[in-house]
């Protein structure tokens, strides 16, 4: 037997017992006798990596790798290296050069559908868990990823069927117990989905994720509080946890309390993580709302949605008081409306290219620097500007129809490519036939504002009279905010509509789902963003016949 095998042997054996200092002295002593030696490197490079040095440790995995390009464990190794550090698609090509190199390697299977679900690609997912599987097929961990796949492909009862098997060789799983109750919370089955949390924390009583959904669950089922209490539990558990961060910042919105406003509106997009590689890198040092702007170019951008920033850029005025110049970028459809409705501010696109600045700021962060609270949100008048000859031509053009005029918009953008967004849209839209009981109201007709997929609803109208519809004339806000300014009323659900009509001063009647998004608030009718706005809000999660009901009779009522 040779010195450095020796060495090496000795080396793994204090590696395996935890002597990290030890091993790493036997590994150097092994490359000193044989620099070249790969299960050394390989190694070396994985312990440096444990301890944090993952760049010293990737270039020893590396080494060992160019001494022997097909040796399983290293490509293995090197893919989880870059998997932790948000490369994934260079751990994914990792993950397929250890399979190209061993085929039936079912860790790699695994890690591969794991990076895959990482980068949003669940249909890749699914196939690289049923090709593990074939290999493998009761492997806990790629039943529990073939299942978090079929979740992401709104397949709820099947990836179900996957945390079964698992539970039935391992039923204190906390892992498949949480995910089989998300996937009965995705079924409508919210007390399976509560016990079935509950039995994954009695199997794990620090799982953050498991605390973190079944907070999830009760704050959808109108508990706000109690969701709040969960979050505190998974984030105790799991410091870093974003998604329980952002909820519980939701939480403490939603009943009014903005002191602690959250400042990670950059970092999560829909309580869901952003990946580093998805974060946006700034041309600029953020300003925190403390330091002098006079003089200065402050660019202020935004993350979020068309409603958000509608709602928001309410704020941005306020900056140039401070003697700063505002650059504000926004969505593309809002150019035009929000460079006449804040000429105090330098409107741009996103995506065009910006001038020099000195520093930047995310607009969802002005409240919490301005020290909002529910009482100072500035309501007074309206602050959004429809072009005045484009709503004289609109009210020319509707003067020719009966009585009232009134925009409907009974859904919102469903991003299905935002899986938190996407099972929101679900509950705040309704399906057009639900408004049929508006259809007979007196002195009263209809215009479709609806744009995007459900705007197709309209072929199959279950109106009496029928709805306008001259959304094709709508190319971007300006158009809409013309419209909408010539209208009597507009009903709505919770999307970017509402927030444009509020905005200028417009009659705005929410349709508003039961787990009401924060900004609503609790317990009341009106809103302290919009003054024009009332609420119909659900009794019930689902229950829009109620909501509808309500309207119907509020619509009923002769005007004062």
């Amino acid at each position: 037997m040779s010195d450095a095998l020796i060495l090496l042997q000795t080396a793994v054996r204090a590696h395996q017992s935890g002597d990290a200092a030890t091993a790493e002295a036997g590994y150097l002593a092994v490359l000193a006798v044989a620099p070249g030696e790969p299960n050394a490197l390989h190694l070396l490079g994985l312990l440096l990596c444990a301890r944090g040095e993952t760049g010293p440790g990737l270039a020893s995995i590396e080494r060992a790798l160019a001494t022997d390009p097909a040796m399983v464990p290293a490509l293995f190794n090197r893919a989880n290296v870059l998997h932790g550090l948000g490369r994934l698609e260079d751990a994914r090509q990792g993950y397929l050069a250890a399979l190209r190199a061993s085929p039936d390697f079912v860790p790699a299977h695994h890690n591969l559908a794991r990076v895959l679900l990482a980068l949003e690609l669940p249909g890749p997912a699914l196939l690289a868990s049923e090709v593990g599987l074939a290999v493998a097929p009761r492997e806990p961990g790629l039943l529990i990823a073939r299942g978090d796949a079929l979740q992401e492909l709104d397949r709820p009862a099947e990836a179900r069927d996957c945390y079964d098997q698992v539970l039935a060789a391992a039923p204190e799983d906390a892992v498949a117990l949480t995910n089989r109750a998300n996937a009965d919370l995705a079924l409508g089955r919210q007390a399976a989905a509560l016990a079935g949390y509950d039995a994954a924390l009695r199997a794990r009583p620090d799982h953050a994720n498991a605390h973190y959904n079944r907070a999830r669950a009760v704050q959808e089922g109108g508990a706000p509080e109690a969701a709040l209490a969960g979050y505190d539990q998974a984030l105790a558990a799991e410091p870093g946890h974003l998604a329980s961060a952002w909820n519980a910042s939701m939480c403490r919105l939603l009943l009014g309390d903005f002191s602690q406003w959250p400042q990670q509106w950059g970092e999560a997009l829909g309580g869901e993580a952003l990946a580093p590689s998805q974060r946006r890198v700034l041309p600029a040092p953020a300003w925190d709302g403390t330091g002098p702007l006079a003089g200065r170019r402050l660019l202020v951008h935004i993350d979020q949605g068309l409603g958000d920033t509608l709602q928001f850029c309410r704020f941005a005025p306020r900056l140039s008081q401070r003697m700063a110049e505002i650059v504000l970028e926004v969505q593309a459809p809002l150019v035009r409306l929000l460079q006449r409705s804040l000429p105090q501010c330098h409107v741009l696109a996103q995506g065009e290219a910006l001038p020099p600045v000195d520093c930047e700021c995310n607009l969802m962060n002005l409240p919490g620097l301005f020290g909002l609270t529910v009482a100072t949100i500035p309501a007074g008048p309206p602050y959004l500007l429809a072009a005045p000859a484009a709503v004289a031509a609109w009210r020319s053009r509707l003067a020719v129809l009966p009585g009232r005029k009134i925009g409907l918009v009974w859904a919102g953008n469903p991003r299905l490519d935002q899986r938190a967004s996407a099972r929101i849209d679900r509950r705040r839209s309704m399906p057009l036939a639900q408004l049929a009981a508006l259809a007979d109201i007196p002195d009263t007709c209809f215009v479709s504002l609806q744009k995007g997929a459900s705007a197709v609803q309209l072929s199959a109208i279950p109106f009496g009279c029928g709805v306008f519809d001259w959304t094709r004339e709508l190319h971007n806000f300006d158009d809409t905010a013309s419209l909408v300014s010539a209208l009597d009323l507009v009903i709505s659900v919770d999307t970017s509509v509402a927030h444009l009509a509020g905005g200028l001063g417009v009659p705005v009647w929410l349709l508003n789902r039961f787990d009401t998004c924060w900004r609503w608030l609790l317990g009341r009718d009106d809103s302290p963003w919009y003054p024009t706005l009332r609420q119909f809000r659900q009794p019930e999660p689902g229950d829009w016949d109620s909501v509808v009901q309500q309207v119907r009779e509020a619509l009923l009522v002769p005007a004062a």
